[in-house]
């Protein structure tokens, strides 16, 4: 059976999870007030929603680019399977990034 493009990345369980813990991590202060104020779930949907979205169009891109530079089907999906976790690793690591929100 293959696996689809979404069932080889984290699910949104996991992104989220990632997500507020790089966000406890990297601005505890900002996590509290989040946590505390209740908006804590619609922050990190709302970080997830434009992570996935970012992801998507780099992918997007780049999917193109293996396209067009690959005739062999076998180095094609090799290609694109290699790109997509690529570029999925860089987008977490950029969304994973907090620095201080106003700590």
């Amino acid at each position: 059976m293959a696996q689809t493009e979404e069932s080889q990345m984290l699910s949104q369980t996991q992104r989220l999870q990632a997500l507020e813990q790089a966000l406890k991590d990297g601005a505890p202060q900002a996590y509290l007030r989040l946590k505390m104020g209740g908006g804590i779930e619609a922050f990190l949907e709302q970080r997830e929603n434009e992570m996935m979205k970012s992801y998507y169009q780099k992918y997007g891109e780049a999917y193109y680019q293996v396209l067009l530079k690959t005739e062999d089907r076998t180095k094609t999906l090799r290609a694109l399977k290699t790109v997509q976790s690529k570029i999925f690793d860089d987008v977490l690591a950029t969304w994973t990034s907090f620095g201080p929100l106003g700590d």
